[in-house]
């Protein structure tokens, strides 16, 4: 019978840690996003970019304002998804929850390839998915910003 090599042992549990982050963005997600501007100004930019009118959002007034404080990115994103016949807040939704997945996932893997001790990538994995704050921020569409 062929052995497992203990740095499969240890990518699969990077892997595992990386899936039950998911679950927990999942979870923490369930309700939608958080109910500050961020979200609006980012799903409705992404909106607007898709119906060709470009980075820009409708303000209270019902005037256009372009985005320049926010990051482009995310919009963008966002939009991109948003050709597929999707509803934009889940698209927000799911981008954030593979997001907070592939962030364990390289964190650990990281430590895993060029650490001397590969079992330190779990111990990576592991610290980013439980740290409070990064659930936090994965849990709202806000991905570069720390307050609002």
């Amino acid at each position: 019978m062929k052995k497992f090599s203990t740095k499969y042992l240890i990518l699969a549990a990077i892997l595992i840690i990386s899936i039950a982050g998911a679950a927990l963005a999942i979870y923490t997600t369930a309700n939608g996003p958080w109910g500050y501007t961020d979200p609006v100004v980012y799903i409705s930019t992404a909106r607007s970019l898709d119906r060709g009118q470009g980075l820009v959002y409708y303000e209270a007034d019902a005037a256009f304002r372009s985005i320049t404080i926010e990051p482009p990115f995310y919009p963008i994103a966002i939009a991109a998804i948003g050709i597929l016949p999707v509803n934009l807040v889940a698209a927000a939704r799911w981008l954030n929850i593979f997001a907070f997945f592939a962030s364990i996932f390289i964190a650990g893997w990281i430590f895993y390839r060029y650490s001397r001790a590969p079992a330190l990538g779990i111990v990576a994995s592991a610290l980013m998915c439980a740290f409070p704050y990064m659930v936090w921020m994965f849990a709202r569409p806000i991905p570069n910003r720390c307050s609002s």
